[in-house]
């Protein structure tokens, strides 16, 4: 909710991949303290670096810089759950009871009717992403769960340093322009991104 509007604040006074990457270099600051090695998780902390920290921020950035109305956004987002949930059943055969499913069902209707609904037309690209982004979500929310042990700011040490080396290079790409022109923002653009990156993020955790 208040963390999509952080970001989509950042996306557009700071740029997509910018303020992406900005915000995951905050978090690694914050969390390198907690960066060490942990015997037999370092393929699924890589992983979900590469995933969670990296290529979701990538979608949903310029998911929101696409979007017109951050409330469709906000309903295609709710996807990630349920989505997480039915990983859960074919990956690791979890049972689902049927209140859970009822949930599931309700969550696909609703982006559903967003899509074929007239305000939403506008924003079909922007929805996409975001399903996008939803997705990577749940494949991360399915691999943490094989890193019970491992300390939360651990994780978010890894993620946000990984995310960093993955974000690098392609706004070095994309945005070499935006990131040019840093020095010369007010310092109340950064707010959003300090907000996400540590109001939201860490101390949300």
């Amino acid at each position: 909710g208040l963390n999509l509007v952080a970001i989509k604040m950042a996306t557009h006074l700071v740029g997509p991949l910018t303020s992406s990457l900005l915000r995951q270099i905050l978090v690694m600051l914050v969390c390198i303290g907690a960066l060490r090695i942990m015997p037999g998780r370092m393929r699924t902390l890589l992983t979900l670096g590469v995933l969670t920290g990296g290529v979701f921020y990538i979608a949903l950035s310029y998911s929101l810089a696409l979007a017109e109305n951050v409330a469709s956004l906000a309903i295609a987002s709710q996807l990630g759950a349920p989505i997480s949930i039915l990983l859960g059943v074919f990956v690791l055969k979890e049972h689902v009871g049927r209140w859970r499913i009822a949930g599931i069902a309700l969550a696909f209707i609703g982006v559903a009717v967003l899509v074929f609904h007239p305000g939403g037309a506008g924003d079909m690209d922007a929805i996409g992403l975001t399903v996008i982004s939803s997705s990577i979500w749940a494949v991360g929310s399915l691999l943490q769960r094989n890193l019970s042990g491992v300390p939360v700011l651990t994780i978010y040490a890894w993620m946000s340093l990984i995310g960093t080396l993955v974000l690098l290079p392609v706004t070095i790409w994309q945005e070499s322009d935006l990131l040019m022109r840093l020095p010369d923002l007010p310092l109340r653009h950064f707010g959003w991104v300090v907000f996400s990156a540590l109001g939201s993020t860490l101390i949300g955790q």
